[in-house]
């Protein structure tokens, strides 16, 4: 990995598994200078002992459970992350891959096309799918339109102003979602349900985001009033709910 290469070009040579924990061993009988470090990687369950140095500067000693290894170190580090329980499912049994590294269910990465982002600033920033310039770029200026909607167009905004706005980005004139991108308050929660839209391979466009009954009282009230503007937008264009024009 483009990790273990950057440790082997400062000296730091890689054994083992890329696991969770990992112990720094100096070598100093076989390497001419004493100059190479050792990375040694192992799994968080396999420490059955590890003693600190009796001097500050000085080695530790960690025992492997499995092996039976006693691994003479100048540190230690034990990375604690989530656990997966998929190894409880019998994933196998339904014709699934077994579970990967971590107990955790393997995904095709090409199930969805478009993964939410979200980055996590105050306020929040969060989108899917194309931005409008990539959407122009790919189809054409003629065959993308876009709309915006502020919080404070909503119900809720009326009631609890909040700057921030959600922008949806479309297709002419099926009306299919290319993108959504919100700026604002919720927007990494919000930000999932634009997903479907987008990944919904142009099943719901933007008239059933009209027909949308958003929960009261709530930001999600955007989407209905974005898809409400697209319809009328492309209404004025000639084009109805069929996408051909009639």
């Amino acid at each position: 990995t483009a990790v273990a290469q950057r440790m082997h070009e400062v000296g730091i040579e890689v054994a083992g598994p890329p696991n969770k924990s990992m112990a720094f061993q100096s070598w100093h009988a076989s390497v001419p200078c004493g100059g190479a470090r050792l990375l040694v990687l192992f799994e968080d369950g396999d420490i059955a002992k590890a003693t600190p140095p009796d001097q500050p500067g000085g080695f530790g000693h960690v025992e492997l459970t499995t092996s039976g290894t006693v691994l003479q170190c100048d540190a230690l580090l034990s990375a604690v992350g989530r656990q997966g329980t998929a190894h409880l499912l019998d994933l196998e049994a339904a014709g699934l891959a077994p579970p990967i590294r971590g107990n955790a269910i393997l995904v095709d990465p090409t199930f969805v096309k478009y993964p939410p982002s979200a980055m996590w600033v105050d306020p929040t920033v969060a989108f899917v799918g194309m931005p409008e310039a990539e959407a122009v770029e790919t189809y054409g200026r003629h065959a993308v339109e876009a709309v915006t909607v502020k919080y404070n167009d909503t119900l809720k905004g009326c009631i609890r102003p909040k700057e921030g706005f959600l922008k949806l980005v479309y297709k002419v004139p099926d009306g299919n979602v290319l993108g959504v991108h919100i700026f604002g308050p919720d927007a990494s929660e919000m930000i999932y349900l634009a997903g479907a839209l987008v990944n919904d391979n142009g099943f719901d466009t933007i008239w059933d985001i009209a027909r949308f009954i958003p929960p009261a009282v709530t930001y999600q009230e955007m989407f209905k009033i974005a898809g409400h503007r697209a319809a009328l937008s492309l209404e004025d264009m000639g084009f109805r709910s069929n996408g051909n024009g009639v």
